[in-house]
């Protein structure tokens, strides 16, 4: 199995094709038997990608397994296949480690599924204020919410929740934009 790794060149050459090479790769069967034999996925999917602006190559995919247990960083663009794949068992994962941390330091949210928006917004709300070390990668990740019409509702319908709390409420626009705003409006 072979992606080509001019994509990861660029930004817009990983923002076109993160998704496509690391559900390639997920497929891929000798890939598949070392993922179940190494550290026990079967059937990994992924949840959300983070694009590395400043280092394409690094970009990376948020995996789950069916049993939605552990998560798995899948580096397509990663040459050595050791690198390629970091298992972090369930006691270890968490959003503000491995999302919001790498959007604070300049990773852009590529693609996230309504899953994992779920799991994210559960978390933020067990989880904030004290517990939420990254806050800007968070207010990132809520703006990105916002842009994209990723609401509670949303969320509820598609995973058929019933979340208690709206963690958007906590959304704080940049102070820039808001001058910007009431400029505008007068």
């Amino acid at each position: 199995m072979k992606i080509e790794e001019n994509k990861a060149n660029t930004v817009d050459g990983v923002r076109n094709s993160i998704e496509k090479d690391v559900k390639k790769i997920l497929k891929d069967s000798t890939i598949k038997k070392m993922l179940s034999e190494n550290f026990h996925f079967n059937n990994a999917y992924p949840v959300c990608y983070l694009i590395n602006t400043n280092r394409p190559q690094e970009s990376f995919a948020i995996c789950a397994d069916e049993r939605q247990e552990d998560a798995l960083l899948v580096k397509p663009y990663i040459k050595t296949k050791s690198l390629k794949f970091q298992h972090i068992d369930y006691y270890n994962f968490n959003f503000d480690d491995y999302f919001f941390k790498f959007v604070q330091n300049g990773h852009e949210i590529g693609k996230v599924s309504m899953q994992a928006h779920y799991a994210i917004w559960s978390q933020v709300e067990a989880w904030y204020p004290y517990d939420i070390r990254y806050k800007e990668g968070m207010q990132k990740y809520l703006k990105y919410c916002k842009a994209n019409n990723i609401t509670k509702e949303r969320i509820d319908k598609a995973c058929g929740t019933k979340m208690t709390d709206n963690i958007m409420k906590y959304y704080q626009p940049d102070k820039k934009n808001k001058r910007k705003n009431r400029d505008r409006e007068r």
